[in-house]
This record gives C-alpha cells, sequence and structure tokens, in this order.
C-alpha cells in the first residue's frame, strides 16, 4: 500500500486533512512501532577474492551506507557507491 493509497482513504473520513498532516502520521507511527527497523546498522567484513565483482550479502541488510576496502599496508580506505539496477547478465 503506498501513501498516496493511504491518503485518499483518510481524506473519505477527513476531508479536510492534508498529505503533509498524514505523511507526519504514518512517520510518527512508523518510528515509534518499528524503532529497530529504522536504526539498526550492521558492520559486515567480506574477504575477498581475486576477480570476483559480486558478493552475497545477508538477507536483512537494506541499504549500504559505506563501503571500505582493507589495502596491502593495513589501512581501510573508502571506494566509491554503485548506484543503480545490476543487469542479471552482469552476475558472474
Amino acid at each position: 500500500m503506498t501513501t498516496g493509497m493511504i491518503f485518499s482513504r483518510i481524506q473519505k473520513v477527513f476531508p479536510s486533512v492534508t498529505f503533509r498532516e498524514v505523511l507526519e502520521l504514518i512517520n510518527d507511527a512508523v518510528t515509534s512501532e518499528f524503532p529497530d527497523i529504522l536504526n539498526k546498522k550492521k558492520t559486515i567484513l567480506i574477504d575477498m577474492v581475486t576477480d570476483q565483482r559480486y558478493y552475497a550479502l545477508p538477507q536483512d541488510v537494506i541499504k549500504i551506507n559505506k563501503v571500505f576496502v582493507k589495502s596491502s599496508d593495513g589501512t581501510y580506505r573508502p571506494i566509491s557507491r554503485l548506484v543503480g539496477f545490476v543487469d542479471t547478465g552482469d552476475i558472474t
């Protein structure tokens, strides 16, 4: 169910309500009912394999914020985040 669908249902009962008010109510409800989902952060270490481009992540990973690669001198260097759709033909 989309936010627009929720808004149209609520607007039938309360015609004077604004979209912003409904959106604020939805956000308040989600943050109070599901705080663990919104604030859950996890660090994952993956051993890299030569010439491997893709790695499996746990099913509960929703968003990747930062990626670091450990260099040969032992320091962690940030790498650019890739954004977009990965075609299944690209997976090897």
